[in-house]
């Protein structure tokens, strides 16, 4: 089920057509509110009110290529700094592979460091999103890195995790 998902994810026509769905739209309404950031911020203003916290993710997964890891970065940072304008506590959690971990894990490791303290800076907790199996033993050696210069950082493990 989860490569047909992720083959769906990567078809450029299902992923023009389908948004525009309104049964589309209002199945994942619950999980993502919008398109653009200010929904999402909207969306977490208002969870905040009624006490519920929330965490921010990109969408998407492994990138074409590593200078696309600089664009996720800054996206990251954007919404970091948009936080504070809301009232809302920075926590953010984004997956190593769009931060270039198929690529070059130094630089993996260099972005997740900018974002972790930022978040660590304006209040925040920064979450690595735990992938695929394949994935596990990379995640956690970043996450050991950067947990050596940097507090605040957890791993988001997947309910399905298979080892």
């Amino acid at each position: 089920m989860r490569s047909i998902l992720l083959w769906c994810a990567r078809n450029a026509w299902l992923r023009r057509t389908v948004p525009r769905l309104p049964f589309a739209q209002r199945a994942v309404r619950r999980f993502m509110p919008g398109e653009h950031m200010e929904d999402a911020l909207r969306a977490a203003g208002d969870l905040q009110a009624r006490g519920i916290p929330s965490i921010f993710t990109h969408l998407g997964e492994n990138l074409a290529e590593l200078s696309q890891a600089e664009e996720v970065a800054a996206h990251y940072h954007e919404l970091i700094g948009r936080f504070a304008r809301w009232g809302l506590r920075p926590d953010v959690s984004p997956k190593l592979t769009q931060l270039g971990l198929d690529h070059d894990p130094a630089t993996t490791v260099r972005l997740a460091l900018g974002l972790a303290r930022r978040t660590h800076a304006a209040g925040g907790r920064f979450w690595i999103d735990m992938e695929d199996s394949s994935y596990v033993d990379a995640t956690l050696d970043v996450y050991r890195q950067l947990l050596a210069v940097q507090p605040g950082i957890g791993v988001c493990l997947q309910a399905y995790l298979r080892r």
